[in-house]
This record gives C-alpha cells, structure tokens and sequence, in this order.
C-alpha cells in the first residue's frame, strides 16, 4: 500500500472501495460483538496503516470494555476511525494526530476549491452546454452519459487514506434491539495492485457476518465517494407509506439504500421479495445462497473491472431490495461530475422544462416492513 501524501498536488484516481454494513433487530450484547468484529477485521486488513479509532469521540485502549464504559446509557454508541499507510511523515498515532493538526489550515482552504468533479469533465460540461435546451434530446444525453464506459475519478485528494465509522441506535420498538451500520472507505490509489483482492477479502467478511448475525445487509462498490447512488435518487420515495415512514433510519438498514459490486442480502430481508431470478445474466452477475440462507449477489468479474453495464444487470437483480426513493433536480445539468457508476434506466429519468426527476420504484410493502421490523429477529 501507498499514502495519498506522496501525491498531494498530483491528479490521481480518486474513487475508493467502499463497504457498508447495515444490521437491524440485533441485541446490544451482539450489536457489541458486531462492533469489535468490524474493528478487529478492519485492524487485520490494513496492518501497514495507523489506525485512530475513536468510540463517543473518546480514545480506547479496549474496545469492548470501552463499549461498556462510554456508550450511552440506551445503549447507543458511535465508533470513528481515521487512518494513513505507514509513511515517511506518519509512522505512529502520535505523528498521524500531529500530521493532522498541522495539515489542518491547509485542509480548509484546499476544501474551499471544487473537489467533486473529475479534471477531465470540464470538456463533456463545454459540450453540453451548447446545445439549446430540448426534454428529448436531454433525455437522451442523459441516459447516454450514465452509459459512458471507461471513466474514472481523476482528481486532486485532501481525505486521509482510511476512513471508517460506525453508529448503532435503538429501534424503541417496546423491546431492547437495535439496529445500525459500519463503514469502510479505502482509496484505490493506496490499494495500488491489491484493490482486487482487498475488495474480495472484504465481501468474504460480509457474507460471514451474515452468516453470524443473519439480519445483515452489506454491500461493497467502487465509487469516488459514498451515497453517490442517493445523490441522484434522492433518500426516500416522494408518494407511499416511505414517504412518513416512522422508521426511516431501520428502512436504510433493512432495506439496500446503495448497492455495488458486491452484495449480500440477510435471509430476514430475503423475506420482502420472493421471486425467483429467472432473468439473472450469469456471463455478469453470480448469485449464490449463504449457509443462512442469505444471498450474495456479486459481479463476476474483478471489481476494477467492472463496467457500467455489469452495473445494470446487478441492479435489475437487487432492485426491489434497494430502497425505493424519489428525488426532483432543478436548475442542474452536471451529472456524474466524478464519473460515478450510477446504473440508471430509462423508465426512473423523467426530463421536464424546469429539471430531472430520478425515481427508483421498487415494491416496498408496509406489511411486510413492519410484520420484519416487529417481530423478525436477527443474531439475538
């Protein structure tokens, strides 16, 4: 592995492997043991870094004594990580926290420039631009500019090499579960030549913690930043029960608010969609039940070889796993400005005069949520 300090100042490509976790209806005993399994595993994973995991903003030496300690009295609890590859500048956790404080001033006047657009974008916005506005035509280059292979995030990075956090939260459901989430964000430019094999060593993780604690739903993608499948989709359906839903932070647990590469769906949320995938394209997409009876959903080929169409096969697959969601743009033409993989269909874009109305419909049942949610258990 590399740090992304040697390159400060150099365009490199800026997209990450990124893992989250989403877990529900766990006990705080097993929300604990998840927590110290993500921790341990992320250690173990990334033994050339300097890890700074804090839990509550709090230093530990012991995480399980210090979810004991310093988690909230309902149990809830925070855990953050930032982290470097061991370099020249970052050796130990005392140089890393000195490094950060003295990269501080810097960090927010570099953060003031535009981060969120890929060096090369500049010539597709010139081009676009020009052309008068027209809803079919705009339609069309739309979904044309989803479609474009072959494109990566070439940017300028200021975030440390290794990002991780981790909540959990009471479902105050009249009995003492909880439900959360883990994630995990590594530059490809500090992977290097290992990307690939980090990326699988990383869903081989998921699947075993859902074959732990089976109400787990985890995905691992390949994206410039996290919640770029939100960032266009939007957080929650505009029409339907979504829409008021009480429990939206359990939905994004139950339910995929973002999915990827690789997959793996619990079996409690297998119980939402019972159709059979007759229509799997096997050349891009593997689908294999785990010894839970979850699944794991995965692109067959390598995740840096992954194209925007692999993309699309994994999604008609996922879809009515994912979290229907409905989001109205105004006033904006820029789109995949980091050239984010967003596998987008023709039925879920609407142009109209005054913007873009992106919508993933899926078939989100009341009954069934809350039947899960009420009753449905997970590891205990």
């Amino acid at each position: 592995m590399r740090s992304i300090i040697s390159s400060r100042g150099q365009i490199i490509d800026n997209r990450k492997v990124i893992m989250r976790i989403g877990y529900y209806s766990l006990s705080l005993e097993k929300a604990r043991e998840l927590a110290n399994e993500f921790y341990c595993f992320v250690n173990h994973l990334l033994p050339g870094c300097v890890l700074d995991w804090r839990l509550m903003d709090h230093v530990f030496k012991d995480l399980n004594d210090a979810l004991r300690d310093k988690s909230m009295k309902n149990g809830s609890f925070s855990l953050f990580m930032r982290g470097n590859v061991i370099c020249k500048e970052i050796y130990n956790k005392t140089t890393f926290r000195r490094f950060e404080r003295e990269a501080a001033y810097p960090r927010i006047t570099q953060s003031l420039q535009k981060t969120d657009e890929s060096v090369d974008y500049s010539t597709y916005r010139r081009e676009r631009s020009s052309t008068t506005w027209n809803v079919e035509r705009e339609k069309e280059a739309t979904l044309e500019l989803f479609d474009l292979e072959g494109k990566r995030c070439l940017a300028e990075s200021f975030a440390p090499d290794v990002l991780a956090e981790g909540v959990n939260i009471p479902m105050n459901l009249g009995k003492p579960l909880f439900y959360g989430s883990f994630f995990l964000q590594i530059p490809v430019y500090c992977l290097d030549s290992e990307t690939n094999q980090i990326a699988d060593k990383i869903l081989q993780f998921c699947i075993e913690l859902e074959e732990t604690f089976k109400s787990i739903n985890a995905y691992v993608e390949l994206n410039p930043r996290k919640e770029c499948y939100s960032k266009y989709f939007g957080f929650f359906a505009k029409d339907g029960f979504a829409a008021e839903l009480p429990y939206r932070g359990i939905a994004r647990s139950l339910y995929f608010p973002e999915f990827g590469w690789g997959n793996v769906i619990s079996s409690l949320t297998r119980k939402l969609e019972t159709r059979l995938f007759a229509d799997i394209d096997a050349t891009r997409v593997s689908v294999n039940e785990t010894r839970s009876g979850g699944l794991c959903v995965r692109c067959c080929n390598p995740i840096m070889e992954m194209t925007i169409a692999d993309l699309k096969s994994i999604k008609s697959v996922m879809y009515d796993y994912i979290l229907p969601r409905y989001s109205n743009l105004t006033g904006i033409r820029d789109f995949r400005t980091e050239w984010e993989m967003i596998p987008l269909f023709n039925g879920e874009l609407t142009v109209y005069h005054v913007g873009f109305v992106f919508q993933h419909f899926g078939t989100m049942d009341y009954d069934i949520f809350c039947n899960l949610i009420m009753h449905g258990t997970g590891g205990g």
